[in-house]
């Protein structure tokens, strides 16, 4: 992205991740959607016959994510829970081998804090090559739904709330007080970037 770049442009969600407090990155595979919906508390003040002023407070973010993937390490941290694999057995009562996730835990009640990135693909308005990446510093999900359809392909869709905080995931500052961060970085995405 040239320094002269006056605009980016993108299409098609390519990649998304979810980071623990202890700096773990899960890949949400399969990412279709990240759609967000802005919402704050308004206060009007009324003078005699008009509104003076309206100061809004309380800013979060709702958040809808689908994905046509269970990402085990993604789910787990966004849920609290913890996904189990269990070997598979031989002779009489033999099993093949399989991972479980519970759901409808405590553990989903007060979900943990995580991080959550988005990258899609773009371009500047000069036609470089670029990527716009969306850090959610601070979100909580909602328990996740897996629709399962006859000629539909697998799912995982959820809820979440992402908040206002000074400090990411990790707990290193944040330049001012933010809910998410925009990046528009020049060229191939590459998921080791120093950037996040």
């Amino acid at each position: 992205m040239d320094s002269a770049s006056a605009s980016m442009y993108g299409s098609g969600i390519l990649h998304a991740w979810v980071k623990k407090a202890d700096g773990t990155v899960h890949d949400l595979d399969a990412i279709m959607s990240a759609d967000d919906d802005p919402t704050m508390e308004s206060t009007e003040i009324p003078g005699d016959d008009e509104i003076k002023v309206t100061f809004n407070s309380n800013q979060k973010l709702g958040l809808s994510i689908k994905a046509n993937a269970h990402s085990f390490g993604a789910i787990d941290a966004l849920s609290g829970n913890t996904t189990t694999f269990v070997a598979a057995t031989t002779g009489v009562g033999a099993q093949p081998a399989y991972k479980h996730t519970a759901g409808g835990t405590n553990s989903e009640k007060n979900p943990p804090f995580v991080e959550m990135g988005t990258v899609t693909n773009g371009k500047d308005n000069l036609g470089n090559e670029g990527h716009i990446i969306r850090v959610f510093h601070k979100l909580q999900a909602m328990p996740a739904k897996s629709p399962q359809e006859n000629a539909s392909e697998y799912g995982t869709e959820f809820d979440a709330t992402a908040y206002p905080t000074a400090t990411d995931i990790e707990g290193n500052a944040l330049a001012s007080k933010r809910i998410y961060t925009k990046y528009f970085i020049d060229g191939p995405y590459d998921p080791a970037n120093t950037i996040v």
